[in-house]
């Protein structure tokens, strides 16, 4: 009788052992499906934060067209009210200062 109660009494250390087992591993599956989605949301957000940097990107790309469109026209206006010699100096200048040079 004593070797049957404890095998039995092993019989149900084993058994629970086996039960604390099976909860680490729920435990660890939850904590995986928990990250998991941590990670898909995380992706989707890198995802809209790149495709807002790609818009914005664009964005200043014709925003500097259009100041390089503005400065043309400015660059005319001032053609037109300036006496041509005073003109030849201001385009100078802007060439000079372009390319690093002073007047």
């Amino acid at each position: 009788m004593y070797i049957s109660a404890k095998r039995e009494r092993n019989i149900k250390q084993k058994t629970l052992e086996l039960q604390l087992s099976d909860l680490r591993l729920q435990q660890q599956e939850e904590k995986l499906k928990h990250e998991q989605s941590q990670m898909k949301l995380y992706a989707e957000q890198v995802a809209q934060l790149l495709a807002t940097e790609k818009n914005l990107r664009l964005q200043l790309t014709a925003d500097g067209e259009k100041f390089q469109q503005f400065q043309v026209a400015l660059s005319l206006s001032l053609s037109l009210s300036l006496s041509p010699a005073l003109f030849q100096i201001c385009l100078a200048s802007q060439l000079c200062s372009h390319l690093g040079m002073i007047i």
